[in-house]
């Protein structure tokens, strides 16, 4: 109580380089009476550690006079944590070699990878709302291939296995498949996901 705040927990950046005042929204809000809401900056504890905060910065009034500020906040550290790693999540399966496809429990697509585009010739827009089925090549498979499939991932269990499918262009091709379902925060499946690589030419191969 008493100290500057902008001094005490706002005095310099992530990297440790200081934080002119003018610069700062809390000490904006008192200069110029402004509501300030500020996301990714971080203040500084007592022991000199800094952390990611989220927080606001409000003009606060008295008989018409203001009066300072009413500053909230809070540490959004696991959060920025949580984001970093869906954005190397993300980097990895678009760069990946494999194919990747999220349906879902209809098995309506909702998302694909380049890889899939090279692999099948359907672009994301083609493919995106359409079921899997778009690749079945007619008899290749029994029904009772599709249907051991669906009954293993919908029971949460994950199915693997080899698929003989046709590209857009109308060329056969052979991928093996692991299809696993997706669970929610209470246990309940909400997605499958399927990591399929193309396995064309070591099929050929094995037949020569």
């Amino acid at each position: 109580l008493g100290q500057d705040v902008y001094g005490l927990i706002h005095h310099s950046r992530r990297d440790g380089t200081p934080y002119p005042p003018a610069d700062c929204p809390m000490w904006q809000t008192c200069a110029q009476a402004e509501r300030q809401e500020v996301d990714g900056e971080v203040l500084w504890r007592k022991d000199g550690s800094c952390f990611d905060a989220h927080y606001t910065s409000t003009p606060m009034w008295s008989d018409g006079e203001l009066a300072g500020a009413v500053v909230t906040f809070s540490d959004i550290t696991l959060r920025r944590q949580a984001d970093e790693q869906l954005r190397n999540l993300s980097s990895a399966v678009e760069q990946s070699p494999s194919t990747v496809v999220i349906t879902d429990t209809e098995g309506r697509i909702g998302y694909v990878n380049p890889r899939f585009t090279e692999v099948t010739g359907y672009s994301a827009e083609e493919a995106l709302g359409e079921n899997p089925r778009i690749l079945k090549a007619e008899g290749a498979h029994p029904p009772a291939f599709y249907q051991e499939l669906w009954e293993t991932i919908r029971a949460g269990k994950r199915w693997r296995g080899e698929f003989c499918n046709r590209g857009k262009d109308g060329v056969i091709f052979w991928e093996s498949a692991a299809i696993s379902p997706i669970r929610d925060a209470t246990g309940d499946i909400t997605h499958f996901v399927s990591v399929k690589e193309d396995i064309t030419q070591r099929k050929e191969r094995s037949e020569e």
